[in-house]
């Protein structure tokens, strides 16, 4: 039955006697350092890293790709490597790239320190520099502060790299220190899935609070509905805030209790005065990013109705009637107390069940205060003292070991309440237990104790957790791990002795059994393009969920952390998922295609993938041949050789190495260029006149063949409609995945066309034909052959038109294009060549040699009068063809004369008084002609002295210049004068040298005279006679007005 009791609780002992057992008690107990040894263990490695430096001044570090943030500066992101190559939690140790970032986080969690009132610990962050550079204290030793950095400088190497450096403790480069949370880990129970908005209540349609982000680590406070209420981390600011987030994104890591265990207070209450809400059970700041101090949640009017949840903290979680929740202070709200009156009601909400038995536990272990329990119901055995026998009689009636709670009268509200204290026998003065105990998830096991003194007979203990929903106990000491966690159990003895022990509760390992990836064998895609893999595992439950991505071939694709694949270039690489312990792998493979920007000018045979058919024309050289394929052996068939041109980094041309001006093509199949490109047409040879169907891009495949598109219809590309020969060639749908599209490049010898000497016929009366540029009239005249004319056919010499090479008719250069066939011949043409003489040149003395028959065509030499020469064939108009020896350089050149000038009888030799010169004489030699003993044969000076010793005797005391002999002879007593003798000497005085010439007879008006080196167009030093010989020039006959002006000026004549 019900009855109200007004019973002061006096506990003022048990206080006395648990406050030194439990001083110092902490629920997340620190766990040890060997993670942030390891840290800096795996930075010391690193040491003599340098980032790579682009010919653009661009830097990359590993850590930068890591991190994702390429090319930044990565000291900070060098720290969150090595942490997280630790496995450090994001909670112990932030994942930041910016050094206040850094900061913030630290002093957000009051664990930054400043550096002139701290001794640093290996694994503490060294701030440097006004907090513009982060490293890892590897070690503090005599005041030295050793640390291990990145992009870190050294000026003599000028690079940035990992170096390891060291400091005086006091050194003003210190800006401070950030200090590993080393007691957060164990507060972690779960972790989010992914990305999700968090709310005020379990309902979406509530007020938000931020967002969850994927990966966050939990501390999972209980599950309402289809939400979990949680602690998520804040941003970088190190700390947690408290919502409510959906269900499928929170994945727990261990039992968690119902929000019906864990909401314990469920009172109303009021504020006392204006109150804020915070985030989290705590007022300190919540620096976001930007500085701006997030901790208030809201603010309550004083008297403001609320409903308290649960404490954590010393702070109530509470909710409003317009649906704000969040933390206050518990000194802040009163709570609504109503004495239920119900005996064992401890905590006063009209039913008595296992709460009220936890309640009282907690409070005799002074866990909860005096406020939280009514003292009159509680001392459930009447002895007038509140202790762990009512806890007991509480469990007892709860699980139907009593039926019934004992009812109290009037009288019995007056007894004062006071801790037990047994009497009668021995009691124990002192219980020992171990500081702490590691126990798995859902494992139980029994808690070891030693009791003092040994022979104690009152030794009934109590046994007590300070949380359930980590650790249950049983009233003999069986201990049961519920959930991933710390927190600490009590032993009470009758007499109120106590003691406790911290317990762990840890996951029991459990292996992956199955990987699974979203995409095992996805479409082959460009380098460059990124594919993003998911792992899944079975079970979801195990302990190291860890999945490490690796490549067989980063060249080709590389994986990060997190399943995100790179693609670099063609090629096939397999991303394999593996488990921590590497027993469990599943595998993707990533096949990856690359547009080529670079294959080197050649000549190539392409090949159709799976067969030994290649591209084939065996049709023709001409406009229009078709393609097709045929086998072959990569080399011997010309007609399968391609002459690959690279025009920029993509683009190429495809020309045939046996025509070289027709090249691939895609046939419009039109008559005009405005005729649409598209998918199905033919490819065939053409000219280069249509840049849109002619340039060509080659895409690399995974599997190490080319497929060939047109830079302006990628849609397509080059395909064979079959694996026979003869199998057309057509322009396709682009299908990575189809065999027929893919060829290889097979390198071959460069293409020699076959050279057959041939000979130019059926000229008729034309004697010539033209040359042209191309096998076809349409083509211009670059030149002709003239009948008769040896001439070389390159390549074919069956097609209708043939490729030739021979001398131009016009100029003697040498020409190469195409003949019509018609006027060829394969057997040498006989052309009647003549011996004849120029003559009838007057005056003048020569004849010029012209490239064709007329006067219209350039002049290419000369012959002189008297000179034998060679008439080829007939008479061409008024013009033969003739072949001799050039008067100006000696050289045989083959062109036109007029026939006035071309006699086929030899001319009479000239009578003159004086023999002909013998230039074989001493007077000519070295034996006597000071000219031929300074290697001069050939000069004017030369001959004219050699002729004045074989006429008259006499030697010439002249030995220079021909300009200088006129005043030298003179010098000497010979008689000089301006009228021509008889065997005299004209002097001219032309240029720098001169001339001369012997005066062989004066006939009136007309003077006959020989000389040497007349008009040659160039003289070099001549060392024999033979070679002299070639530039004496004759006899010759002049006016003498003639001899006044035909060398520069007459200077006169040197009388012999």
């Amino acid at each position: 039955m019900k009855k109200k009791f007004k019973t002061i609780v006096s506990i003022a002992v048990i206080i006395m006697v648990f406050i030194n057992s439990i001083s110092g008690f902490n629920v997340f107990a620190a766990t040890s350092d060997n993670p942030y040894k390891t840290m800096a263990n795996i930075a010391s490695d690193e040491v003599g890293y340098i980032e790579t430096t682009n010919s653009d001044g661009t830097f990359i570090s590993k850590y930068g790709e890591w991190y994702g943030m390429s090319g930044s500066p990565w000291c900070a992101m060098f720290v969150s490597w090595c942490a997280w190559k630790a496995n450090i939690s994001n909670l112990s140790i932030p994942k930041f790239s910016s050094c206040s970032v850094g900061r913030n986080w630290f002093k957000n969690k009051n664990l930054w320190r400043d550096s002139a009132d701290y001794t640093p610990s290996t694994g503490d962050l060294i701030f440097l520099n006004d907090c513009t550079h982060v490293g890892i204290v590897e070690k503090c030793e005599d005041d030295i502060v050793y640390t291990i950095e990145g992009n870190a400088y050294d000026s003599t190497e000028g690079t940035y790299g990992v170096r390891k450096r060291f400091y005086a403790i006091s050194s003003s480069k210190i800006t401070g220190y950030g200090i590993p949370d080393k007691n957060l880990s164990s507060k972690i129970n779960g972790v989010a899935t992914k990305k999700s908005t968090a709310y005020m209540l379990p309902d979406s349609k509530s007020k938000t609070v931020w967002e969850v982000w994927e990966n966050d680590e939990l501390e999972i406070l209980c599950k309402d509905g289809a939400y979990y209420l949680v602690m998520y981390p804040f941003l970088s600011t190190g700390k947690f805030v408290c919502a409510y987030v959906p269900e499928e994104a929170v994945s727990p890591l261990s039992n968690v209790q119902s929000s019906k265990d864990y909401y314990d207070i469920n009172v109303d209450a009021v504020t006392v005065g204006e109150t804020t809400v915070y985030h989290n059970p705590s007022e300190s700041s919540l620096l976001s990013n930007s500085g701006e101090d997030k901790k208030v949640r809201a603010t309550l009017n004083e008297n403001t109705k609320c409903f308290v949840l649960f404490s954590k903290d010393d702070f109530y979680f509470i909710k409003t009637g317009d649906g704000i929740t969040g933390f206050v202070k518990n000194n802040s709200i009163e709570l609504k107390k109503t004495d239920s009156g119900l005996c064992g009601d401890v905590d006063n909400d009209s039913s008595v069940n296992i709460t009220d038995a936890t309640v009282l536990q907690k409070f005799l272990v002074l866990i909860l205060k005096e406020d939280n329990i009514q003292y009159a119901v509680s001392d459930i055995n009447s002895d007038g003292k509140v202790n762990i026998k009512d806890a007991t009689a509480i469990q007892k009636y709860i699980v139907g070991i009593i039926s019934e709670l004992p009812e109290r009268t009037d009288e019995e509200t007056s007894t004062t309440v006071s801790p037990t204290n047994p009497t009668d026998g021995v009691n124990i003065s002192a219980i020992w237990l171990p500081d702490n105990i590691e126990i798995a998830l859902d494992e139980t096991i029994r808690v070891s104790y030693e009791i003092s003194p040994s022979n104690a007979t009152n030794d009934k203990l109590y046994w007590m957790s300070s949380d359930d929903s980590v650790v249950t106990v049983t009233d003999d000491g069986l201990i049961t791990g519920k959930r991933i966690g710390s927190t600490k159990i009590f032993v009470v003895s009758s007499n109120g002795v106590k003691s406790s022990a911290t317990i762990n509760v840890v996951n029991k390992y459990v292996d992956i059994k199955q990987i699974s990836i979203d995409k095992t064998a996805p479409e082959a895609v460009y380098s460059g393009t990124s594919i993003q893999l998911n792992a899944s595992i079975v079970p979801t439950n195990a302990t190291n969920r860890n999945i490490e991505w690796t490549s067989s071939n980063p060249d080709i694709a590389s994986v990060d952390s997190n399943g995100l694949v790179t693609t670099k270039t063609a090629g096939t690489a397999v991303i394999t998922a593996t488990s921590a312990t590497g027993n469990v792998k599943a595998t993707s493979t990533i096949k990856v295609n690359q547009l080529v920007s670079y294959i080197a000018n050649g000549n190539y045979c392409f090949k159709l993938k799976g067969t030994n058919s290649y591209l084939d024309h065996q049709g023709g050289n001409s406009n229009g041949t078709n393609v097709h394929l045929w086998s072959g052996d990569g080399n011997s068939n010309p007609k399968q050789k391609i002459k690959l041109e690279r025009i920029d980094d993509n683009r190429y041309k495809l020309w045939s190495a046996t025509s070289p001006e027709l090249m691939l093509d895609v046939n419009r199949g039109g008559t005009s260029f405005n005729d649409p490109l598209k998918v199905g047409l033919n490819i065939d040879l053409w000219t280069n006149n249509d840049w849109q169907a002619q340039e060509w891009l080659f895409t690399k495949t995974y599997d190490g063949y080319y497929i060939i598109r047109l830079n302006m219809l990628q849609e397509g590309a080059i395909e064979a409609s079959g694996k026979d020969n003869g199998s057309n060639i057509f322009y396709g749908s682009y299908n990575c995945e189809n065999d027929m599209q893919k060829w290889k490049l097979v390198n071959t010898t460069e293409y020699t066309a076959p050279e057959t000497t041939a000979w130019i016929c059926n000229t008729q009366d034309i004697g010539n034909v033209n040359v042209r540029s191309g096998p076809g009239t349409n083509y211009s005249s670059i030149g002709g052959f003239n009948e008769g004319q040896q001439i070389t056919v390159i390549g074919s010499t069956t097609d209708t038109w043939l490729k030739v090479r021979g001398s131009n008719r016009h100029n003697g250069e040498t020409i190469q294009g195409y003949t019509h066939r018609d006027y060829i011949r394969f057997e040498q043409v006989i052309v009647r060549e003549r011996t004849a003489w120029v003559y009838n040149t007057g005056n003048i003395g020569n004849v010029n040699v012209r490239q064709g028959p007329g006067t219209g065509y350039t002049s290419i030499g000369g012959f002189n009068e008297g000179q034998q020469i060679t008439v080829i064939g007939e008479l061409n108009g008024d013009w033969y063809n003739v072949k001799g020896s050039n008067r100006h350089n000696g050289n045989i050149i083959e062109g036109y004369t007029h026939k006035d000038y071309v006699t086929f009888d030899k001319p009479s030799e000239p009578t003159y008084e004086n023999p002909s010169p013998n230039l074989y004489s001493n007077s000519y030699n070295k034996n006597l002609n000071p000219f031929a003993q300074a290697n001069w044969f050939g000069q004017c000076t030369w001959y004219a002295w050699g002729r004045t010793n074989e006429v008259t005797g006499k030697k010439l005391p002249c030995r220079g210049d021909a300009r200088t002999w006129y005043s030298v002879a003179k010098n000497n007593g010979y008689s000089v004068g301006a009228t021509p003798k008889n065997n005299s000497i004209a002097v001219w005085s032309n240029g720098s040298y001169g001339h001369v010439a012997y005066v062989e007879k004066v006939d009136g008006n007309n003077v006959t005279i020989t000389e040497s080196n007349w008009n040659r167009v160039t003289y070099d030093n001549v060392y024999t006679i033979e070679k002299g010989i070639y530039y004496y020039s004759g006899y010759k006959t002049l006016t003498k007005a003639q001899m006044s002006s035909r060398c520069g000026t007459l200077v006169g004549y040197i009388y012999l």
